[in-house]
């Protein structure tokens, strides 16, 4: 099977029914393991029983976003929502047709940073639960 890459765009961060696309410079789903293993057991004949790992997984949103101060735009949205849990959508490029989906715990972004230049801010939002990615089909 040949190798398919992909360039993230043009696509879309949906929060609610509320889309951010021409906000965002960088967005991904960002998933990490946890594994916690277990003790080895020393048994009576002198043989050993390997410990256990036990795996979980963890998921953020994250991105930079281009600050704006509208009423509409997802600096206001981040700061009117902070702490609650909202459905999102990610489709990493539109023709694809693949996508991420879950509920996220919005923080507030920041508002500000340097002088005299266009200020972004990054993000990273904790997914609740586990994520449902929706691969592109790949059927002709």
């Amino acid at each position: 099977m040949a190798t398919d890459s992909y360039r993230l765009g043009p696509g879309t961060l949906t929060l609610e029914t509320n889309e951010f696309n021409m906000q965002l410079s960088n967005c991904r789903v960002e998933p990490t393991e946890n594994v916690e293993s277990g003790d080895d057991l020393n048994l009576l004949d002198g043989s050993q029983l390997d410990g256990l790992d036990d795996a979980t997984y963890s998921f953020v949103l994250a991105g930079t976003v281009v600050q704006d101060l509208n009423d509409t735009g997802i600096t206001a949205y981040t700061w009117e929502n902070m702490g609650e849990e909202v459905a999102f959508e990610f489709v990493p490029v539109t023709a694809r047709v693949a996508s991420v989906e879950g509920t996220v715990r919005i923080v507030p972004i920041q508002i500000g940073g340097d002088v005299k230049s266009r200020n972004t801010a990054d993000f990273s939002w904790a997914i609740i639960g586990t994520p449902t990615f929706t691969p592109q089909d790949s059927t002709p």
